[in-house]
């Protein structure tokens, strides 16, 4: 069912940490109010044509379910699914699609790009607002790193080792952009913490070092950022790697 919006309400955070947002929408059979949850509440804009797959309607203390959802398919469908059901548990016959879509092109030379998508993709809903997202794709995250997770789906065990070593390489690769940062930004904060140069005798009396101390915080809070996310990932780096021939034990 097509509607066309026509009023679009503000967000309002319940007690268990979700957003919902009314939204007001109409077709030609008449005007109905939508609630809309999370994330994709904030993709609303007025005049957009909305289209209602699954819902609830009310009517004299009745429900019925009307439309079906359409099943994800392509990788950026099947992560944006599977990150945004709250604190529902992943859905078992969606991760075994993304597994088999993943592993149905690691024979070919395609391979490598399919993976480095679903792990760019896992990496960019981590930076998400919403908390449960960020835990969604951890989550993913550390079933696609495990040859065992992977094998569940009924995947040849060297192709399940195969995948996992791809993604726990980009995983150890995005760790160490993250621990060349931080050093960076560390050396930011303590150059900023130097005391500022004396002013020139024409100089107001007035002028202050706040914006420095304004920079210097805002470096350490980065840096603090940089240690949690890689304190958060510590646990999906495999204890020896082996890259291009050179083992590597952490």
């Amino acid at each position: 069912m097509s509607t066309a919006n026509l009023k679009a309400g503000s967000p309002t955070r319940t007690k268990d940490g979700n957003e919902v947002r009314t939204v007001k929408v109409a077709d030609r059979t008449g005007c109905i109010n939508l609630s809309v949850w999370n994330e994709k509440g904030a993709l609303i804009a007025p005049c957009d044509t909305l289209q209602l797959l699954q819902g609830v309607e009310m009517k004299a203390k009745c429900k019925r379910r009307s439309g079906q959802p359409e099943k994800p398919t392509n990788l950026p469908d099947l992560l944006e699914y599977l990150t945004t059901r709250g604190k529902q548990d992943l859905d078992p016959a969606l991760l075994r699609d993304l597994k088999q879509l993943l592993v149905s092109v690691s024979c070919y030379s395609a391979s490598a790009e399919a993976i480095e998508e679903a792990h760019r993709l896992l990496f960019l809903h981590m930076q998400r607002p919403h908390a449960e997202i960020r835990l969604g794709s951890l989550t993913i995250l550390d079933i696609l790193s495990s040859p065992d997770a992977i094998g569940e789906a009924d995947i040849p065990s060297s192709t399940a080792s195969r995948v996992a070593f791809k993604f726990r390489e980009l995983t150890i690769m995005q760790l160490q952009v993250c621990n060349t940062l931080g050093p960076c930004r560390l050396l930011l904060f303590l150059l900023l913490l130097l005391p500022p140069p004396p002013p020139p005798p024409s100089s107001s009396s007035s002028s202050s070092s706040s914006p420095s101390c304004i920079l210097s915080f805002l470096s350490f809070y980065l840096y603090l950022l940089d240690c949690l996310y890689m304190f958060a990932l510590s646990d999906l780096i495999p204890e020896t790697v082996f890259f291009c021939g050179c083992r590597v034990d952490f």
